[in-house]
């Protein structure tokens, strides 16, 4: 099985989303929030499962709610999938609270 490890922007990105949500679905908003991150765990069994992206990287398609994306990068050498961020489809590029480290 693959780790899949979250970068700290993914944590930003949550909350990012949450305030969305709560704002505009409260009664959904934490089970959404929930089956994003849940959506995440076919990386540990299909780390190769996302589109391709830029510089190496992938996309990995969650379709709850609107559909999100989640930025991710596979290293096979470790076995780690490590999540660099997640967008709403909706949302142009990825907004970066951090700079991304690859």
């Amino acid at each position: 099985m693959t780790d899949v490890i979250f970068s700290p922007q993914v944590e930003y990105d949550l909350a990012r989303i949450f305030d969305f949500l709560d704002t505009y679905a409260s009664d959904t908003a934490v089970r959404r929030i929930q089956d994003i991150v849940d959506a995440m765990g076919i990386l540990a069994s299909s780390p190769g499962i996302g589109r391709p992206a830029s510089r190496g990287q992938r996309e990995l398609l969650i379709s709850t709610g609107s559909g999100y994306l989640a930025l991710y990068a596979y290293n096979p050498v470790a076995n780690e999938a490590l999540v660099l961020a997640i967008k709403s489809q909706r949302e142009r590029g990825y907004t970066w609270k951090l700079t991304p480290s690859s």
